[in-house]
């Protein structure tokens, strides 16, 4: 059923039975944090809200949003014992749970898992699943409302995709993208670390990955430094410089773990993609002077194709560390 605004009444009221009052507003504490885990099922998935950091929280109440055209929510349970009330289904489609312990006893403290929720799919196509609010209740009765916005998606192969550190970021549709095509994977620890800086190795193989080269039987490169170039990346790396996409620098090293700027970035992207350049071109960008003289047609070429664009403020910042979040939406616009 959908949750309207008798079955709202019931669930406040259930609160104000178990807990005595009305919890009272305090403020949000910086260091609880929130994942979504997943677990694939015979007939579907099962996700886990799991919480970081926990101080003396007595209740929860969360709100889960799927796509209910794709997906059917067969089972949700708490993970904590004592009263539950739920699930009720809201106007906007959200799914609203909510448990609280029982009794004079203390809240639990740390990690803990609060609700899991069991989904089959019932067509195909990508889905979503968010967490997009959690309101926590420590046994003195205060309440704090957190706003997560975690997202798994459900790619049409049956794929999940789950990244606990990209919610609410600029790139995150994009990477969700690139990770369902196969360009871009992320850490074993659940995060994608979109901000973190993107090595020459790395980048190399997302470009390979986006341009569908061909790997070549044998991985062998000629560069001073092959020793150094990881062995993950070295038939990656080999690809792109028989494709003449990428190259190494004029000591005939490639530096693998070197990070890339975003004048290099461009350079790359500009040859990989094809884009025409004129050597009297000037890029428009307040910041232009700070370019180096070889980067300038590339600059201006990719600005041009809206290959890459700005940081804003129309600056370029072309020595710049470029990000794993900035490398995939340069290499989506392909």
């Amino acid at each position: 059923m959908r949750m309207g605004l008798r079955q709202w009444s019931a669930l406040l009221a259930a609160f104000i039975i178990l807990f005595g009052a009305v919890p009272s507003i305090a403020a949000a504490k910086e260091d609880v944090s929130f994942r979504l885990l997943v677990k694939e099922q015979d007939v579907g998935f099962q996700i886990t809200v799991r919480a970081h950091n926990l101080d003396d929280m007595y209740g929860y109440d969360l709100v889960v949003e799927a796509d209910r055209r794709k997906l059917k929510l067969t089972n949700s349970k708490s993970a904590i014992t004592g009263f539950s009330v739920g699930p009720l289904e809201e106007e906007n489609g959200g799914i609203r749970f909510a448990n609280t312990k029982i009794g004079k006893s203390s809240g639990v403290n740390g990690n803990s898992d609060l609700a899991a929720f069991t989904f089959e799919r019932v067509a195909n196509g990508a889905a979503s699943i968010r967490l997009t609010e959690v309101n926590l209740v420590d046994s003195e009765l205060n309440m704090v409302t957190y706003e997560p916005n975690l997202r798994v998606l459900i790619t049409p192969s049956g794929k999940i995709i789950s990244f606990h550190d990209i919610a609410g970021h600029w790139a995150e549709s994009v990477i969700m993208e690139a990770v369902e095509q196969g360009i871009v994977n992320g850490y074993e620890d659940g995060s994608f670390r979109p901000e973190r800086q993107v090595t020459r190795a790395e980048f190399s193989v997302m470009l390979v990955r986006a341009l569908n080269l061909e790997l070549p039987s044998e991985a062998q490169t000629s560069f001073a430094d092959n020793g150094s170039i990881p062995d993950w990346a070295r038939a990656y790396i080999a690809a792109a410089v028989e494709a003449k996409v990428i190259q190494g620098y004029e000591d005939n090293t490639f530096r693998a773990d070197r990070p890339i700027n975003r004048e290099e970035m461009s350079a790359i992207m500009t040859r990989a993609f094809g884009i025409e350049t004129a050597q009297d071109g000037a890029p428009d960008f307040s910041d232009a002077d700070q370019i180096s003289d070889w980067a300038l047609p590339y600059v201006a070429a990719a600005a041009k194709a809206k290959l890459m664009n700005g940081r804003g403020n129309n600056v370029f910042a072309p020595k710049e560390l470029a990000t794993r979040a900035e490398a995939v939406a340069v290499l989506m616009r392909r």
